[in-house]
């Protein structure tokens, strides 16, 4: 296996026997490290991360060094570089979070401080904003809810709907002949003799056989 030179990013590169290290290749952890540091006597455990700056710090460590033990059978490449480097890559990393809360777009309000710019907020948004739109303007909904869809759709709110009555049952439905006029009570029914229009309070009932036989 080629070595790079880790020189270059202010460390030396330890090769360590894999029979060594193999009961800590499990789980590696910040005291894993210091076990094998004091167990081999080193004067210094460095880990190599290539000059690049990691994210994830530890775990992506944990993640290198149990690829070196699958693929290495007599020795184990501890690719390390300066412990302190790396409390300074997480430290880096916990900076970058808190600008990007304090770098938020202005359009999104204190109310909704919560929704943090970024490419998993933008994948559920995406998700989530037809659902929005179909809600928006639900009615059975309570005010405050719709209040706050329409704040988050901000200018992806769509047009309020127009809602027409249906020409054919309003056209079916006159006003019934035997109640007060000043009632205007509307019906769809009709009497089956004279064939006047009567709501349901004016009729009586009658079955399909007493009909016939009349």
């Amino acid at each position: 296996m080629k070595f790079p030179d880790a020189r270059e990013h202010g460390g030396s590169l330890l090769k360590v026997h894999i029979r060594e290290v193999n009961e800590l290749a499990s789980h590696w952890t910040v005291k894993d490290l210091i076990a094998v540091h004091k167990h081999l006597e080193l004067e210094s455990v460095v880990i190599f991360l290539g000059g690049n700056r990691i994210s994830g710090g530890w775990r992506w460590i944990n993640q290198v060094l149990r690829k070196v033990v699958a693929k290495e059978k007599e020795w184990f490449v501890l690719l390390v570089r300066n412990s302190k480097v790396l409390y300074n890559i997480e430290d880096e990393q916990n900076k970058e979070n808190e600008n990007q809360l304090e770098n938020r777009p202005t359009t999104v309000s204190s109310s909704d401080a919560n929704l943090v710019s970024g490419p998993a907020t933008n994948l559920a948004y995406s998700l989530v904003l037809p659902h929005l739109k179909h809600r928006v303007y639900n009615n059975r909904l309570p005010g405050e809810l719709r209040s706050t869809i329409a704040r988050v759709l901000g200018p992806n709110k769509p047009p309020e709907p127009v809602i027409e009555p249906s020409e054919s049952t309003e056209a079916a439905k006159k006003t019934c002949k035997i109640c007060p006029s000043r009632l205007k009570r509307r019906t769809q029914y009709n009497c089956i003799e004279c064939r006047k229009p009567i709501c349901l309070g004016c009729l009586k009932t009658i079955c399909v056989d007493c009909v016939d036989n009349k």
